[in-house]
């Protein structure tokens, strides 16, 4: 019996022949698939160990990270270790694609192939990983996220301020001493809010990115990224493991301000606490989404 390759698709194919064909002579001339994968599976061998003595060098990182927090030379010393490890896995896992791309065309449908193409597709995402940490530049992240926090301050106090100019004129307004500003007033507080409300929406996404990479690829990161949160909620993140501070830290949106929401929203927002809680609760809706809003 011959197994013939259908081309477009992993399906085999049999033809009975008879011994008069001469069928021998083409199994001898086929190549042995054992020989086709002999080096694939070997470099497959030595890319998984390269890959899991990473990993060991990462997680040996997140572990230490609470003890290296005051330690920079010990920190600097430890990250250098899990970059050199992360360096050497990936070069191992390139290799092991290289050779396995080269056997995948001369012999691909066999009995274990789902196997190998498995190994494929995994060392493929694993070297996805590593080259994202390669290239991840941690001092210039946090220098990107520090920026982009000073512009919400920044934009918020010119919220602040319309806000105020807004509030003298309406005041004038009641004393019969309007200066015919208020149309203009409100237009400058509205520029100033969706401004602030942009940039606020912009650090956020960037902090929930930082705290992805962070969680995945560089844990060293999460000391810094803490730095940009409330000061009891820090506190209470340190004490967790790194992993769950990254995941904590993806929840909160700690500077989202009640200038955010529409005025007429505010007035018209329908309370769902009782009278005399100790702080009161309105039903309200954000950029669309219903959401609620706590009073302290």
């Amino acid at each position: 019996t011959l197994a013939a390759r259908n081309p477009s698709s992993w399906s085999i194919t049999s033809c009975f022949q008879e011994p008069s064909r001469s069928w021998n002579k083409l199994f001898k001339q086929a190549k042995h698939l054992g020989e086709a994968w002999y080096k694939p599976d070997r470099w497959w061998s030595w890319a998984k160990k390269s890959f899991e003595d990473f990993e060991k060098v990462q997680l040996s990182l997140r572990h230490a990270l609470p003890q290296l927090e005051q330690n920079k030379e010990g920190l600097r010393e430890k990250c250098k270790e899990r970059d050199e490890a992360r360096k050497s896995a990936l070069k191992s896992l390139e290799d092991f694609l290289n050779s396995a791309s080269k056997a995948k065309k001369s012999a691909c449908d066999w009995h274990g192939g789902a196997e190998r193409i498995h190994q494929i597709e995994s060392a493929k995402q694993w070297a996805d990983e590593l080259k994202e940490g390669t290239q991840l530049q941690v001092d210039e992240e946090v220098k990107g996220l520090t920026r982009m926090h000073f512009k919400v301050a920044l934009s918020r106090n010119e919220l602040r301020s319309s806000d105020a100019e807004l509030q003298n004129e309406l005041d004038l307004e009641k004393q019969g001493q309007s200066t015919g500003e208020l149309e203009t007033l409100k237009e400058k507080r509205d520029k100033h809010r969706k401004n602030h409300k942009e940039a606020t929406s912009a650090y956020f996404r960037k902090m929930a990115e930082l705290c992805r990479k962070a969680n995945l690829l560089a844990p060293e990161m999460l000391p810094e990224l803490r730095q940009h949160t409330d000061r009891q909620i820090s506190l209470a993140q340190s004490k967790l493991p790194p992993h769950e501070q990254a995941q904590v830290m993806q929840i909160f949106d700690h500077n989202i301000s009640i200038s955010h929401y529409e005025p007429d929203s505010l007035n018209k927002g329908k309370r769902l606490s009782q009278s005399g809680a100790r702080h009161a609760v309105y039903q309200m809706r954000y950029e669309g989404q219903p959401c609620v809003v706590k009073v302290f």
